[in-house]
């Protein structure tokens, strides 16, 4: 069975259980899942891109903001700011008159970007970010990650149901899958985004 939206995701959390009599919590199960991989994962899949208008010292982050990934000021020349942490923007702050715009910035919570040095410029940043998936809770609904790698779902939302089952055996084997194809996405798509083309010497006799 192909695993394109919600209801198949639910579908099949039951059938590789093997189980009937968990229809009301399987929601429940996909949602630790949907939690989880926005927690743990940070591959290109789940790359946005937004404008943030950047006017003061702190603004706030886009819509469904994870982790940031770069941040440039849509001047001329474009101006990339530097990610840091928020002890050392505090020290920047500190240390550095007002500026025109800012060289620095930190996230702080959540969904707060802050900058340094302090400054008095307004621009727009191009901000390259981390997106949480969008929600699954419509049958038809479906999402980037659900699209590209359904089985994360599957055995994230089989790890949370074998552990509300207190079955450690079958906990820990769909915890594995679930944390090795998590590494794995986060490892294989981060390396294939710094790949360029694939070239190589023709062969002789060989027409191109």
């Amino acid at each position: 069975m192909t695993i394109s939206t919600y209801a198949n995701l639910k579908t099949a959390v039951a059938s590789w259980a093997n189980r009937d009599d968990l229809s009301d919590n399987i929601p429940d199960f996909i949602a630790w899942a949907h939690q989880e991989i926005g927690r743990r994962l940070r591959a290109p899949v789940l790359y946005a891109r937004d404008d943030v208008t950047i006017d003061a010292e702190t603004v706030s982050a886009p819509a469904g903001f994870l982790a940031a990934k770069r941040l440039y000021l849509d001047t001329d020349p474009r101006r990339i700011l530097n990610l840091t942490d928020s002890a050392h923007l505090v020290e920047i702050t500190a240390q550095f008159a007002s500026v025109t715009y800012p060289t620095y910035f930190a996230v702080e919570g959540t969904s707060t970007l802050a900058f340094a040095p302090l400054f008095t410029g307004s621009a727009t940043g191009k901000l390259l970010f981390y997106k949480a998936p969008d929600t699954l809770s419509d049958d038809d609904d479906t999402n980037t990650v659900l699209t590209k790698y359904p089985f994360l779902y599957l055995y994230g939302a089989l790890e949370a149901m074998f552990r509300f089952l207190e079955d450690p055996d079958r906990m820990q084997q769909y915890g594995g899958l679930f944390g090795a194809l998590i590494d794995s996405i986060n490892t294989e798509e981060s390396r294939d985004a710094m790949r360029g083309p694939l070239s190589a010497s023709p062969s002789v006799g060989v027409v191109v």
